[in-house]
């Protein structure tokens, strides 16, 4: 799979020092999370309630599972989201 420009320039964007640890999937993200801090709610409950905000907090390509952006899963984590 190919990725074009636009789709580089959007991850320097978000944060100039990405690594591929930053993105992380559901599961994963619940791993990190815990179940208590997730208030007993799953990751999925919070990205279709608008915690977690498409496009923000979480990306998914068309036919592909959503990916967590870390570093933004942390800004919220510190209430500066």
């Amino acid at each position: 799979m190919r990725r074009n420009a636009s789709n580089k320039s959007t991850l320097v964007a978000l944060d100039e020092h990405a690594t591929p640890n930053a993105w992380l999937t559901r599961h994963e993200l619940e791993r990190k999370l815990g179940y208590d801090l997730a208030g007993r709610r799953s990751v999925r409950d919070m990205m279709r309630d608008g915690t977690f905000r498409r496009d923000f907090h979480w990306f998914e390509r068309e036919g592909s599972r959503p990916l967590f952006w870390w570093p933004a899963i942390v800004a919220w984590l510190q209430g500066a989201d």
